[in-house]
Parts: C-alpha cells; sequence; structure tokens
C-alpha cells in the first residue's frame, strides 16, 4: 500500500498503544507530529525525543 500523500489524525492516551501506533507510522513512511497544548521547550523536546517528526503547540 501506499501512504505518502495522506494525512492521519491519531489520538491515543494509552502509552502502549501509541508506541504501537508511531511503530507503524514510522514504518509506513508517514511523518509523524505532535499537536499538544504544551509548548514549553522541553515538552518539543520530549516529543522529537519520542519519535515524533515535529511539535505543534496549540500555546493554551
Amino acid at each position: 500500500m501506499e501512504f505518502s500523500g495522506i494525512s492521519i489524525l491519531l489520538a491515543e492516551d494509552n502509552e502502549i498503544n501509541a508506541e504501537i501506533a508511531m511503530t507503524l507510522l514510522q514504518e509506513a513512511g508517514i511523518p509523524i507530529l505532535a499537536m499538544t497544548a504544551n509548548a514549553f521547550a522541553e515538552d518539543r523536546q520530549e516529543a522529537l525525543a519520542s519519535g515524533m517528526n515535529g511539535h505543534n503547540s496549540s500555546g493554551r
């Protein structure tokens, strides 16, 4: 299956399910972006360290 050019919104609060989903998306070659209200630099660093390709905060 070809997944380039598609967008997926995935919200998962179970840590194990989130890890599995991130692994599957990475293997499919889909960039993974964190979209969160957490806007501090350490939040961005944590998202990138957990395997995200980018971080976007809503700045609440």
